[in-house]
This record gives C-alpha cells, structure tokens and sequence, in this order.
C-alpha cells in the first residue's frame, strides 16, 4: 500500500495548535504570514487582521529597546537571546512575556524569515501561586506550621471589627498579613490604607492621620481629608507603631476607643467607620514596663494579635522562598539562574537572616545578577554568607543533615529534627506541631535516619 505523502504545511499547523505559547512565522520583509490560535487569545489580534503586519505591530512592546527582535537577531550575526518583554495584550492590558526569536535561511544562505514564540509569563507565575494552595496564601509562601497555624486563623480574624496588633521582627511581612486580613474581610471592596508611623513627626502625623482645615497651620491652604477619612469603611494599617510618641499615643487612644477624630483646626468630631490593624517589631510590653509605651494604650491595640515566627525558625521555607523570588526575577531579567548548587543552599540555609524574608529576597537577586553558567553556587552569594562552615548545622544539638540529600529534603529533615528536640522526643506532640500524621512522621523519621 502506497503511502501518503508527507504534507509539512499539516504538520506546521498541527505543531502550531498543539503548543500552548503564542507563535508567529514571519517572512523575510518581517510581515506575518501564519499565527497560531494562542497568539490570538494572548494579543486579542484575529488570524485575519494579523496577516501581513509586521511583527512590532503585532507584539506591541512598551520596551523601546526591542522594537523588531528579528531586526535586532540579523544585527547580532543571528544570535538570538531570550527576551522578557512588555507588551499590550488582549484588551490593551499590558503582559510580562517571554520572547523568542529564531531565524530561518534556505540553502544558500539567504535569509528567509523568521519564527518567534513567547508566553504570558505573568499570568503563569500568578496562576502557580493560586493553585499552590498547600503553599501559597495570600501571597504568602509558606509549608512551616506556625505560618500555617495563622494562616488557618486568619480568616476568623478578619470577620471580626477588632483592632489586631501584628507583631515580628523586621522583614517578616507584617504588611503582608495586614493586607490578608482586609482582603478576606467584607471590608475588602474598600480601600486599605497603609501609614508608617514612625516615618514623621507628631504634627505631620497627626495632620496625616486626622487631616486639617484651611489655616490649620502655615502651609495649610486648603481643607485635606487625613487618612481615617479616605480609609472610610476599609482598613487602616498603622505600621510601627511602637515608635510613637507618647503624646500621639494618647491622640490615638481616643481614636480607638470611641472611633471619632477631629481634624487640626476644627472644634467638630468625626465618626470612623473602619478596622485599625497595627504592626510593631518593638517589645511593646517592655517599653510599658520602661515607661515608653502606654499600658492603656496597648491594650486597647493588642485585642487580636498575630505572632510571626522569624525565617532563622522557618528554615524548610528557605528554599521555597529562594525558587520563588528566582521565578519573579525571571519576568524582568533575561539571565536569572534557573537552580540553586547544593552547597550554596546549604549556606543560605545556615545563615540566621536578622533582615528576615526582606533579607533573603535582596540576596537572591543581588546573587542572580553575579551567578554564571544558570547556576546560582556558594561563590555567588555574599561574603558572610557563602562563609558559613557548611558542616555546622545551623542550631547546636541537631543531627547532621546528610549531604545528598535535595536541598528541599535537608531543610525538611533539619526542621523535623529541631521539633523533635523541642519535643523531647515525644512523637505524638512533633507530629501535631508539624501538622502531619503520626504515621507519616514515622516515614519521614526512617527516610531521614532520625529513629
């Protein structure tokens, strides 16, 4: 039976539905002769309109530095780079994409056109972290069991009115629960506003805060609504607020406990209807006792309160928080190492992070920028990091973590030797404070040798 001939125009259009990038052919004056359905979900711009428009016209990129990436590969003598581009996508929204270029030539040499792929990187990334339920919330990155012993309560805590005092070390990401807290609330249609109150002066906080009149004071030329008002039926994150003074702390007092304000230069008093959330890194409790903080006062902000745990407690995050802050620098960077080597890992394991996540996330990118060969290694990280003696774990009197082991393994053996300890090796109590089954601690335990 004879067969039938091989028809390379079936193939082209098969390829180019099966894939779910958007992908253009162009010829060689750089004019689209065939896109694929995905270019067209990702555009907005049909098969029809598409043909014959060059390709700058298609993929409309905000990066003046890359109009025509074809024109840009034929004067880099073919050699064509992955890009991360801006471009406007369906509906004019603007879409982080990832852009390739590959030209084509016949026999002899002569250029003949070109194919290009790209990806809507952005809606990947966030589509990741909403599926990823067993680590994400909120845009929280999290498998610890303290982090998840909040995030469990977080949604009771945000049905309620009460003031909540957020508390953690610097770079924990109190901002980032505060704003859970209003998006899981009914109060989230409305606006979230955010103060740093140790930012400013009394007067200028106070006028922040409460507004003015006109003539309130010098530069006051106009009437200003504070930022009670523009919070109005939404939340007011008041960030720092161990820092203030002790006379705002009476200001603020009054505020919270009968929701009314005055702004400066007015006699009249204002009804607030929103929920105040503070954060502090400060000992609140022992300022009160040094007499720097109002006991009245902290008792009228510490209704509900949540504990973060600093990272140096959180180390089986440490490498989920390293691949995350990777991935995002993969949208606005066109070289970002794609893997971590063990050995540097294992240092950014054993490092303590005073910083917190803040920390570890400006060392990622500040090592991504200086990483060769897509490997982010030991000698990439800075000096006091990548100094650490790699055959010291991390907190004396736990096992020694077994060196081939993945990185995501070894954190995790090391935080289930640490509860271990905590527990004095009571199963039961370890498992619960991990969160995992009994029977599942006992295979983790004769995976990692730590019967």
């Amino acid at each position: 039976m004879p067969l039938t001939p091989f028809n390379s125009q079936l193939a082209v259009d098969a390829l180019l539905s099966a894939v779910a990038c958007g992908v253009i052919i162009l010829d060689s004056e750089n004019k689209i002769v065939q896109v694929n359905d995905s270019s067209v979900a990702i555009t907005g711009i049909s098969h029809q309109d598409a043909l014959g428009l060059y390709c700058q016209n298609f993929l409309r990129t905000l990066d003046t530095k890359h109009p025509c990436l074809v024109k840009e590969c034929l004067l880099n003598n073919k050699l064509c780079d992955e890009k991360t581009l801006t471009i406007h996508g369906r509906d004019d929204i603007e879409l982080t994409v990832r852009v390739a270029c590959q030209l084509m030539y016949d026999p002899s040499d002569e250029f003949v056109g070109a194919v290009i792929a790209f990806g809507d990187l952005s809606t990947i990334h966030d589509l990741r972290l909403r599926i990823d339920y067993r680590t994400v919330f909120h845009g929280m990155i999290s498998q610890d069991h303290q982090m998840r012993n909040i995030f469990e309560v977080l949604p009771r805590m945000a049905q309620s009115n009460s003031t909540v005092l957020i508390r953690g070390e610097t770079g924990t990401g109190k901002d980032l629960i505060a704003r859970a807290i209003h998006e899981l609330s009914e109060r989230s249609a409305k606006p979230f506003i955010s103060v740093n109150t140790a930012a400013l002066p009394d007067t200028l906080l106070e006028a922040k805060l409460f507004g003015h009149l006109k003539g309130a004071f010098t530069d006051a030329k106009s009437d200003r609504a504070g930022r009670i008002a523009v919070a109005k039926g939404g939340t007011l994150f008041l960030d720092e607020i161990g820092d203030i003074s002790p006379v705002m702390q009476v200001k603020l007092l009054r505020f919270l406990q009968e929701r009314k304000y005055e702004p400066l230069g007015s006699s009249q008093s204002i009804k607030a209807n929103v929920r105040v959330v503070a954060a502090t890194n400060r000992n609140l409790e022992e300022m009160i006792s040094e007499g720097q903080f109002r006991e009245d006062f902290y008792y009228r902000l510490n209704v509900l309160t949540v504990d973060l745990p600093p990272l140096r407690e959180r180390l089986n995050d440490i490498p989920l928080l390293v691949n995350h802050f990777l991935q995002r620098l993969k949208l606005i960077e066109n070289h970002v190492p794609h893997e971590v080597s063990p050995l540097a890992m294992r240092a950014l394991i054993n490092y303590s992070y005073p910083g917190n996540i803040r920390e570890l996330e400006n060392i990622i990118e500040r090592s991504a920028v200086l990483s060769r060969d897509g490997i982010l290694d030991s000698d990439d990280l800075p000096d006091h990091i990548s100094s650490t003696d790699p055959s010291h774990p991390p907190h004396k009197g736990l096992p020694q973590i077994n060196q081939d082991l993945s990185p995501m393994d070894r954190a995790e053996k090391e935080t289930i030797a640490s509860e271990l300890q905590r527990c004095n090796n009571n199963k039961q109590e370890t498992a619960k404070a991990l969160s995992i089954s009994r029977s599942t601690l006992w295979r983790k335990l004769k995976k990692y040798s730590l019967l």
